[in-house]
């Protein structure tokens, strides 16, 4: 597998996360989910803390949610890299972390 793809797929990686985590666009879920989990139930809790972080906050965990997301999108660029369904999203979402990225860069 050459490098570019996986710098790509780090890309991409960071910029799901972003998105289950902190984006507006996801906020909404969040909150649904954070709201409706049962505190007795031991993997709600998990899931409400990963996607809404401690103490009802509406951000997640980057950090946590990345090694998820990394190891469930994993088999997919290791078998199928050189597809257009899984290489065109990849480089979609790479492309939009970079622009996130470098947006701020000299804008103040």
């Amino acid at each position: 597998m050459p490098v570019w793809i996986i710098v790509v797929y780090a890309l991409a990686v960071a910029r799901l996360t972003g998105m289950f985590t902190v984006d507006e666009v996801t906020r909404p879920v969040r909150e649904w989910l954070v709201g409706r989990f049962d505190p007795y139930r031991r993997w709600q809790r998990w899931l409400a803390y990963l996607l809404g972080g401690a103490d009802d906050t509406p951000d997640g965990c980057p950090w946590c949610v990345s090694i998820w997301v990394g190891m469930f999108t994993a088999p997919l660029v290791v078998m199928w890299w050189r597809q257009p369904v899984v290489l065109v999203p990849m480089l979609g979402l790479a492309v939009s972390q970079t622009t996130g990225m470098i947006t701020g860069v000299g804008r103040e």
